[in-house]
């Protein structure tokens, strides 16, 4: 198109909005078993409970044991589907892991675990998809207070993904 001296209108340039790809995660706390020489003891949270109190006598706290279980919620929050390829837990110092509580988690050389159970399940725009993560710790008289504990979403693509660019033969739609 060639414009000279003068205004032209009614031209379109195939300008479009791009449609968002964007996840999200929620991390609440579902339950708190407390085990001890009294016994066991489950403390059961509501649905969107996102920190949990759990008062143990200070007689009894050292060689209890607390299992602590988590619900890891993704949503597609934006317009397109895709993929969350890996969640990351950053466990918290004095917590331990154990495999055979988590049958889809990994333990990492860089002491966090990982979950890639979601990498070929498409979440849909408005869509959620669970995960549970079972975390434990041994009480002692040191080791009590608060815990923090984050986890985020570590890889993501969009569905479908798109084709790879023949210039440099990689796809453009990873994101951190």
């Amino acid at each position: 198109i060639s414009v000279s001296g003068g205004n032209v209108r009614n031209i379109d340039i195939g300008l479009v909005t791009a449609e968002k790809f964007d996840l999200s995660l929620a991390k609440y706390v579902s339950s708190v078993t407390v085990s001890n020489s009294k016994g066991t003891k489950e403390y059961t949270y509501e649905d969107k409970t996102t920190m949990a109190k759990v008062d143990i006598y200070r007689k009894d706290v050292a060689g209890s044991n607390v299992i602590i279980k988590y619900k890891i919620v993704i949503t597609n929050t934006g317009a397109v589907p895709g993929y969350a390829k890996q969640i990351v837990d950053y466990i918290p110092s004095g917590m331990k892991f154990n495999s055979e509580l988590n049958k889809d988690w990994y333990l990492s050389d860089n002491g966090n675990v990982y979950n890639s159970s979601l990498a070929n399940t498409v979440i849909n725009p408005g869509q959620s998809k669970e995960l549970t993560l079972i975390l434990t710790k041994t009480m002692t008289g040191d080791n009590v207070g608060m815990v923090n504990n984050n986890a985020e979403i570590y890889g993501s693509r969009l569905y479908p993904p798109p084709a790879a660019d023949p210039a440099d033969g990689r796809s453009s739609s990873k994101r951190r």
